[in-house]
């Protein structure tokens, strides 16, 4: 029988205790998950998760192959508010189940499998989303049907597909740099992120003016994609296909939308590598 001790070889934390005066609203009495475990940078042997509590506590992650969480293993996780960690050492094409606890609350049991090997046959199958944002006319629509009233049904549509990741591509929240939009957005989505990892890119909502980079709040919750060194472009691969995330909209390094992809410049030098 395959020991518990070798479905994961090893986890790398990396913590992050950020100033309350940015991100926490001053004095903030709640306890738990201010943002719930969620997934990202699925691949053949690894799993990014990342979460953040209201207070700045230890965590432990739990990790199992069986669905009741029995015969386990757990990681210790250093102390922190936001914390993104690389569960890594994974089977492929192996369902996996997680919780974590820290600030006095547990998470709901999440799963993923890992992704399929390069050249599978196998199928598999992705959601293609986004402009998950609230219009700027969005209080009318509050008023007369609650809020999220398109997002959630969204959300729970594409989880009841069972896709193996879900690709958003931008426009996230109508304001990341609002940390209310940018909660906001984590809640409607903790139920199909807990169990289905995100592919995510960047759009002009996502920054200070509709402009810039590196100016969001969401670069605190996700893991650079190693590419370009954010999620702007970045390619992605999972089975027999290879994802090429490109940007063909506006305000990306303070060039004009043409100018993206004209030859020599780095992402039309990325797309041809």
């Amino acid at each position: 029988m395959l020991s518990i001790n070798r479905f994961i070889q090893y986890i790398l934390v990396t913590a992050f205790i950020l100033s309350s005066s940015a991100f926490a609203g001053g004095d903030d009495p709640e306890t738990g998950f201010r943002v719930y475990p969620f997934l990202q940078q699925l691949t053949t042997d690894s799993v990014g998760i990342s979460f953040e509590t209201h207070n700045s506590d230890s965590a432990t992650l739990k990790v199992s192959v069986n669905s009741d969480m029995s015969n386990y293993v757990t990681h210790q996780i250093s102390s922190g508010k936001i914390r993104k960690m690389t569960l890594s050492g994974l089977s492929t094409n192996t369902r996996y189940y997680y919780t974590v606890t820290s600030d006095g609350a547990t998470s709901p049991v999440g799963s993923f499998v890992t992704a399929l090997p390069k050249g599978s046959r196998l199928p598999f199958r992705f959601a293609v989303y986004g402009d998950t944002r609230e219009a700027a006319w969005y209080e009318d629509i509050v008023a007369a049907y609650g809020d999220n009233d398109d997002h959630l049904p969204v959300c729970q549509s594409m989880a009841s597909k069972a896709p193996d990741f879900v690709l958003h591509v931008g426009d996230f929240a109508l304001d990341g740099t609002d940390m209310d939009d940018v909660i906001n957005f984590f809640d409607v989505e903790k139920d199909l992120l807990r169990n289905h990892p995100i592919v995510p890119t960047y759009g002009n909502h996502e920054f200070s003016g509709g402009s810039g980079t590196g100016n969001t709040y969401f670069d605190s919750y996700f893991m650079s994609s190693g590419n370009s060194g954010d999620f702007a472009y970045y390619s992605y691969n999972y089975g027999n296909v290879h994802v090429l995330v490109i940007n063909t909209g506006v305000h990306v390094d303070n060039n004009d939308s043409y100018d993206l992809l004209l030859p020599g410049t780095p992402q039309y030098n990325f797309i041809q590598s």
